[in-house]
């Protein structure tokens, strides 16, 4: 979690004084194991948080210990955050509803592997299944061009807004990967950014091209010295106030372009992932470069991106499928698709036409229902 969002910590912090005791010396012990294995940030407040609404639930049913916990009590948990809603009245999805579980399964099992509860609760669990989901979404070319030409480049921050967006189609980089960039990790001759501690603390590097470069060079040239309030900060990308930009912010600022831009798609900051990947491997990219790309350590998780898309499908349709490809069938043969429409004239459907029958009988000899 960025130093910056100490309210956060504060806030949290409070919440855990509410705990019953024993649960709150279970998730602090936790909490330092995973410190000490050099956890993320990230992972170690992720896993905090999930375990501590679960036991700020348990609470309030009179459950005060983690040995109190049984497999009857995590499955009504789970069943509670199935039919939970957001503020905006939504339901959680499977994948958000497999972090709560799965986090709250987490800490159970390394509490009976050091002997702190007596049997391990999940060892019955079943967790809903996790879906095999494509991206959401992309951008089109057009898209693309349309929202970078938004922001208002006489502007700092419209200036830096673009170099933001430039870098992240670029990279693909991820929203947390961005927003924690240093000046440190720009190699500006080489063209290439550094990317310490991404997902599940891995590094990598990956070109940010010419394009990007420039509009990197122009922000660090004209929009950073004035966004620099505070002497000697490092961070990239800056706020008003002088502070490293928040992830939320950074989402809501790309969700503020594409709504200007006229681009009603679900997502923000992924969508540049998602559209970089798709793209380069349309263009034709190895899949295990652009694994390194994307800084996935399971090949599985690539390979999403190389399914057919609904572009390539359609384009494949018009010009394969007979009804598109302007054929019909007569007599296993078939004959240009004009005499097909002008027969359609005659009073019978087009599809009678298409199948050069009287009836409901098609080119195959058989009855359609």
């Amino acid at each position: 979690m960025p130093a910056n969002r100490q309210w956060f910590r504060n806030c949290y912090a409070e919440r855990m004084k509410k705990l019953p005791p024993e649960m709150a010396r279970a998730i602090e012990a936790h909490q330092d194991f995973l410190v000490v294995r050099n956890y993320s940030d990230y992972t170690v407040f992720e896993r905090r948080y999930y375990v501590m609404l679960f036991c700020e639930w348990a609470a309030e049913r009179e459950i005060t210990r983690p040995d109190q916990v049984t497999l009857q009590i995590l499955e009504s948990y789970q069943r509670y955050v199935f039919h939970h809603r957001t503020y905006r009245g939504r339901k959680l999805g499977t994948s958000a509803l497999r972090s709560h579980m799965v986090n709250v399964g987490c800490w159970l099992k390394w509490l009976y592997r050091h002997e702190m509860i007596p049997t391990n609760p999940t060892d019955q669990l079943q967790l809903p299944r996790q879906p095999h989901r494509l991206p959401r979404g992309t951008f089109t070319r057009e898209e693309v061009e349309r929202l970078l030409a938004e922001p208002d480049l006489s502007k700092p921050t419209g200036l830096r807004d673009r170099a933001m967006m430039e870098l992240m189609y670029s990279t693909a980089m991820r929203r947390g990967e961005i927003v924690t960039l240093m000046l440190d990790d720009l190699d500006l001759t080489r063209g290439t950014v550094r990317i310490l501690d991404g997902k599940g603390l891995k590094d990598r590097v990956v070109p940010m091209g010419d394009r990007a470069r420039k509009w990197i060079e122009a922000y660090l040239e004209k929009a950073r010295p004035e966004l620099e309030v505070r002497p000697g900060e490092r961070s990239l990308f800056l706020t008003m106030t002088g502070r490293q930009i928040l992830p939320g912010a950074l989402s809501d600022t790309i969700k503020k372009w594409m709504r200007r831009a006229g681009i009603e798609k679900k997502g923000a900051c992924h969508l540049f992932r998602h559209t970089a990947a798709t793209e380069m491997l349309r263009n034709g990219a190895n899949v295990r470069h652009i694994q390194a790309y994307l800084g996935h350590s399971d090949l599985n998780a690539t390979q999403i991106y190389t399914q057919v898309t609904i572009n390539d499908l359609l384009e494949v349709h018009r010009q394969t499928h007979p009804a598109e490809n302007g054929r019909r069938y007569v007599g296993g043969q078939t004959e240009a698709g004009d005499q097909a429409h002008e027969n359609a004239g005659d009073g019978r459907p087009a599809d009678d036409a298409y199948r050069g029958t009287d009836g409901a009988q098609g080119a195959d000899g058989e009855h359609e229902g």
